[in-house]
């Protein structure tokens, strides 16, 4: 290995001034927690280590190239044991359009069946300042938040939308009770809401 022009090693890897020229470079330990990969910045500043993925297909980008990717292998139960990709992360191109450039970021997992799926998906959007994500995967994911949830704007739920203090979409056959365990349409919600908006004594 040369770098800076100093040969440090030599043997089966062709390097420029610390650009290491090889299609896999293996990293293995019999010791418990390693390989550890260590980068370390010691200058006493605000910024700190970069792990950079670049793709350079020699050519314009085109949507859907990946940028990087980074997968998590592990063993299965099997007889004999098989190789299993367990997670994955991926950074590709949503739109390479020049001016309008925007990414999108997959966190993956094996679902079941040992197949990869998406679980949170962001893409930069079609307007500047967007960002659209996506949790979860299919009707029978459950996602769980702990603690306080902020929602700016609309939310839709399971076919209504609540819209600062409106409620509209909601099929008067759904069973949303008042306090006599009445069946209570969209039109009577909303009438709850204004209500409690208008009273002054904290009685509604």
């Amino acid at each position: 290995i040369t770098i800076g022009g100093t040969n440090i090693l030599t043997g089966g890897i062709v390097t420029t001034l610390g650009t290491i020229t090889q299609d896999t470079v293996t990293f293995t330990s019999a010791n418990a927690d390693d390989p550890a990969f260590i980068l370390q910045n010691t200058t006493n500043d605000a910024q700190a280590v970069r792990l950079q993925f670049k793709k350079n297909r020699g050519a314009a980008g085109q949507d859907g190239d990946n940028a990087g990717e980074i997968e998590f292998y592990s063993y299965n139960d099997a007889g004999t044991p098989e190789e299993i990709k367990f997670g994955n992360v991926v950074c590709e191109i949503h739109d390479a359009t020049d001016g309008e450039e925007s990414g999108r970021m997959l966190f993956q997992v094996a679902n079941h069946d040992g197949g990869m799926q998406t679980f949170l998906k962001a893409t930069g959007g079609s307007l500047d300042n967007e960002i659209d994500v996506e949790i979860g995967r299919g009707a029978a994911s459950v996602t769980a938040v702990q603690g306080t949830m902020s929602v700016v704007g609309n939310a839709t739920l399971a076919g209504f939308i609540l819209d600062g203090n409106t409620i509209t979409g909601v099929d008067d056959s759904s069973e949303f009770t008042d306090d006599d365990a009445h069946i209570m349409t969209s039109a009577a919600i909303n009438d709850r809401f204004a209500q409690i908006n208008a009273d002054t004594t904290g009685t509604a």
